[in-house]
């Protein structure tokens, strides 16, 4: 026992010096990272002058919303951040409700076919992108569908990997034991997919519904593809063109451009933060 009580506070300070290395670590990774996003917004701030100056500072000698005020009254960032808002709120819905669906399918359900159709989901998986775009782009011609917001739309209803999610997430933390009750209840597929096993998987259907919102807002090769007009741009591929006009200096408005478009990203994660942060931890464990 008098060994034990010389050596809890040796123990007691070894922890101590782990938590303070840990923190600084960690502390520093922060700054780190942060240090990109405060030069984003002091240089959307900036005049033009200083942003091409040779002589920068993390600190400017003067804030100025003059280029937030350019960039909303001369170009048509606003329209193009509506138009991302309509694909990724629309493609996030649906997408998630697919997949909810579909998760729900493959993880309870009996059914002529189940694993081949799972097997043929898991292939398309493999499948890059660039395969499938020429035949995409050739249907929505001919359906008269292109240069429109429903050409990026109807391809991302139903997305892979989402429903993949939504099927391990199911089968991992809904027990048969629950479905059987219910169905001893006599509640149907529907009622039992919407009034139990939905509050069960929340944090689930959280994290793949952040997972689409985010892959269809930053998304540029497939909109870069299928637009062509001004007023049709998703705000990446306005980005793209402010930014790659030689005849303009455009860094100005492209910082102010990149600060606004990440304010939708803060208030989703704001908003789902507490499901997103269960979610994750229940794959950490599940793992």
């Amino acid at each position: 026992m008098a060994a034990d009580l010389t050596y809890a506070p040796a123990r007691s300070r070894a922890f101590r010096l782990k938590q303070i290395v840990a923190m600084t670590v960690l502390g520093g990774i922060a700054i780190a990272l942060l240090i990109p996003l405060w030069w984003i917004v002091i240089s959307s701030m900036r005049t033009p002058a200083e942003i091409y100056s040779a002589k920068q500072s993390l600190i400017p000698s003067s804030f100025s919303f003059e280029n937030f005020r350019q960039l909303l009254s001369q170009t048509l960032f606003l329209r193009s951040l509506l138009n991302s808002t309509i694909v990724a709120v629309t493609v996030t819905a649906f997408g998630t409700v697919f997949a909810f669906a579909a998760g729900y399918a493959f993880a309870k359900m009996t059914f002529v076919g189940k694993n081949f159709i799972f097997l043929l989901l898991l292939m398309s998986m493999t499948i890059p992108g660039a395969v499938t775009l020429l035949p995409t782009f050739i249907f929505m011609s001919r359906v008269g569908l292109l240069d429109s917001l429903l050409a990026i739309i109807l391809p991302n209803l139903a997305l892979p990997f989402a429903m993949l999610w939504m099927r391990q997430y199911i089968q991992s933390s809904v027990p048969n034991s629950v479905l059987d009750a219910a169905r001893l209840d006599g509640s149907g597929t529907f009622r039992t997919l919407w009034s139990v096993v939905g509050p069960i998987v929340r944090p689930g259907l959280a994290g793949v519904a952040i997972w689409i919102f985010l892959s269809q807002w930053n998304s540029l090769f497939v909109p870069l593809v299928f637009l062509s007009s001004n007023e049709k741009y998703t705000y990446p591929v306005f980005l793209a063109a402010l930014q790659g006009n030689p005849l303009a200096q455009t860094t100005h408005l492209v910082m102010a451009a990149s600060v606004l478009s990440t304010l939708p990203i803060v208030l989703l994660y704001v908003a789902f933060q507490r499901y997103f942060a269960t979610s994750v931890a229940m794959s950490i464990e599940q793992a």
